[in-house]
């Protein structure tokens, strides 16, 4: 249940401070924060309850973000089979947060394995994105860290990550180009090499093409 800033601000004695990832303590930030912009969240009624979302918001995008461990659940299980030809999946959209200004960043992925011995279900590559993508984290590294979960746990001849994201950073402050997207990419193995490198970004750019200008 959403409770009002307000009352949130007057709850400062019973807050546990020593909790880091307590939502009381969340909502009491946030609160303070607004209070401290100016924002009057005791009678402005769309955002008396604006600590309780933004919080709910930013502890489940953070969620501690993801270390790679698990990445073997995820993609389990594995079958012990060899195709001669990688495997790709393109368009796949993702969203993270900026850990310089805590603000969202969005786009698609790109992701490609070939395979040597080992093979996955084709659903475990999106959901590899998506727990990567979780918590505070650069586009760069999450690229590098999609592509060395996927060599650590499949062993593969070749892979490769594309990545092509929004970020808002640059699309609502500083420079404010609307216009911008960044680009990265990681490519190890087989991968690296022609046919299969121009292979794979020709479906990476047809799932970039998704972008709407």
């Amino acid at each position: 249940m959403r409770r009002d800033g307000a009352e949130i601000l007057e709850n400062e004695d019973n807050i546990d401070f020593e909790d880091t990832r307590n939502i009381e303590l969340v909502e009491f930030r946030v609160a303070q924060l607004l209070d401290a912009l100016g924002q009057d969240i005791d009678s402005n009624e769309h955002i008396r309850q604006t600590p309780s979302r933004v919080a709910s918001f930013l502890l489940e995008s953070t969620a501690n973000g993801f270390d790679g461990k698990d990445a073997e659940s995820i993609l389990d299980p594995i079958w012990p089979e060899t195709y001669p030809e990688p495997t790709t999946i393109g368009g796949i959209k993702f969203s993270s947060l900026c850990p310089h200004h805590l603000i969202p960043f969005v786009g698609y992925a790109t992701i490609g394995y070939h395979s040597n011995k080992k093979v996955v279900g084709l659903s475990k590559l999106p959901r590899l994105v998506h727990a990567h993508s979780k918590g505070l984290i650069l586009q760069e590294k999450l690229t590098v860290d999609i592509v060395d979960s996927l060599v650590k746990i499949l062993e593969p001849k070749g892979a490769a990550v594309h990545i092509e994201a929004e970020h808002s950073c640059m699309t609502i402050r500083g420079v404010k180009d609307r216009e911008t997207l960044t680009t990265t990419s990681r490519f190890v193995g087989s991968m690296q090499k022609d046919p299969f490198r121009s292979e794979f970004l020709v479906i990476a750019r047809r799932g970039g093409s998704r972008w709407e200008r």
